[in-house]
């Protein structure tokens, strides 16, 4: 039986929101940079692993949240394997040739596939004509963004790929998590599913041969720094956020981060990393927007509050 935690009140509820849209528009340029000096799953995995274990000690002997279950052990591990490794494993490896701002562009996708998963899988409402024709302005803004960057050197195909299926990972991964079992505390059900989805990030890093002859001395600080960044601002943070938000915000609003994080990224990236944005980044990434605001906006039967 699922647990039900308690509907937080409307201000805490849009700070959750306000809060994935900030902090993960900032973790795409992270991504980049420790993966510079670390093997993407192994990073992504130890990554999880730490903030995991951290965030479970304080919720369950800090708070004193309840002991899980053996079922929401599993529902933890399942959520964890399609958000982290289908999801995000898959993000940190196709940053190795994928610019971030690039890839938070191709990720803004997703609520083209909350769109259609939540209809055509978990029973949610059937995508209307709105809904439709921001499915189709999406993706032609996805086709004006990625097509020209097909099989070049600097973006490889493999990688834009793996984002398309990293997007799939993810959605289903959130949508299931609305229904399966978990802990009323989402600050533990947070941690149970960064333990799951770490134990596996780790497992294929081990099967790939990622820990083989590597040394500390090889990671640089740059790429330490960013691991740091990636727990506490992207983990800590923006995951528990986002828990809150998939619980308690209509599917529509709890998309709208795919649309954000993108600015957000673009903006850091430039910033920070030397990322060049170009007329076509430009013109796709208002293309993208829009498609995805047609979407959330179609996928509203009546007007809602934040509360749904």
């Amino acid at each position: 039986m699922k647990h039900r935690a308690t509907r937080p009140s409307n201000a805490a509820l849009w700070a959750a929101i306000v809060v994935v849209w900030l902090s993960w528009g900032t973790t795409y340029l992270g991504i980049r940079w420790a993966v510079e000096t670390i093997p993407p799953w192994l990073m992504a995995g130890t990554r999880f692993a730490i903030a995991g274990v951290l965030l479970y000690a304080w919720a369950r002997w800090w708070r004193g949240v309840p002991r899980p279950t053996g079922a929401q052990w599993r529902a933890a591990f399942a959520i964890g394997c399609l958000m982290l490794v289908g999801g995000n494993g898959l993000l940190v490896w196709a940053e190795r040739t994928v610019p971030s701002g690039l890839a938070a562009l191709v990720i803004g996708a997703s609520p083209f596939y909350f769109a259609v998963l939540d209809w055509g899988v978990f029973r949610g409402p059937r995508p209307g004509r709105l809904v439709t024709l921001g499915l189709v302005v999406g993706l032609a803004g996805l086709a004006v963004l990625v097509g020209p960057d097909l099989g070049t050197r600097g973006v490889r195909t493999a990688g834009l790929v793996a984002l398309l299926v990293a997007n799939f990972g993810w959605v289903f991964g959130s949508l299931y998590s609305r229904q399966a079992d978990t802990p009323p505390s989402p600050v533990l059900a947070t941690a149970m599913q960064m333990l799951g989805g770490s134990v596996a990030l780790l497992a294929v890093s081990g099967l790939l041969g990622e820990w083989r002859g590597l040394t500390l001395a090889q990671v640089s600080p740059r790429s330490a720094w960013s691991v740091g960044w990636l727990i506490v601002v992207g983990s800590w943070l923006g995951w528990s956020a986002y828990t809150v938000t998939l619980r308690h915000a209509p599917t529509a609003l709890a998309s709208t981060y795919a649309f954000v994080n993108p600015v957000v990224a673009v903006v850091v990236g430039w910033a920070l990393g030397g990322e060049t944005v170009g007329p076509r980044m430009l013109v796709a990434s208002a293309i993208v927007i829009a498609g995805v605001i047609l979407v959330t906006f179609g996928s509203r039967r009546k007007p809602q509050s934040v509360e749904g």
